[in-house]
């Protein structure tokens, strides 16, 4: 096996050989541990939060603060799923290949967004999808 602290996979001839998997699957599970103990972190601040204040402008504050914790859980939430489907796709064999036209995704890709989906065209595409459609919807 290869010691994955020295593998670069930008040298490896073979995409998506097992050292490439191990590199890969070591690497989510290294951002899923932080994820984990970030929300816990997360959780934990929501729960000591106070209550009630008295003071009107300390308990916007407060609400205010917590809303933005809310909403950083959730996008981590949404990357610790990712995250979760990328590992699976590791151990079907199918990960770096694009969910929708089944070409490579890229190391490089990969090492930018080791739970990427999509090609980056692909992703690009979506995005402007994306975008057309809410610009639409307004």
């Amino acid at each position: 096996m290869v010691n994955l602290s020295t593998y670069n996979p930008l040298n490896d001839s073979v995409y998506m050989s097992d050292q490439m998997l191990a590199y890969f699957k070591n690497k989510l599970l290294k951002m899923h541990q932080k994820i984990i103990k970030e929300e816990n972190a997360i959780s934990l601040s929501l729960v000591d939060a106070p209550n009630r204040d008295s003071d009107p402008i300390d308990r916007g504050s407060n609400e205010e603060l917590a809303g933005d914790k809310f909403t950083f859980q959730e996008h981590e939430d949404h990357i610790r799923h990712e995250i979760e489907a990328a590992l699976e796709r590791i151990n079907t064999r199918i990960y770096g290949y694009c969910e929708e036209t089944c070409e490579p995704i890229g190391v490089k890709r990969l090492l930018a967004v080791p739970y990427a989906r999509y090609s980056l065209s692909v992703q690009t595409h979506k995005e402007k999808e994306r975008k057309r459609l809410r610009e639409t919807s307004k």
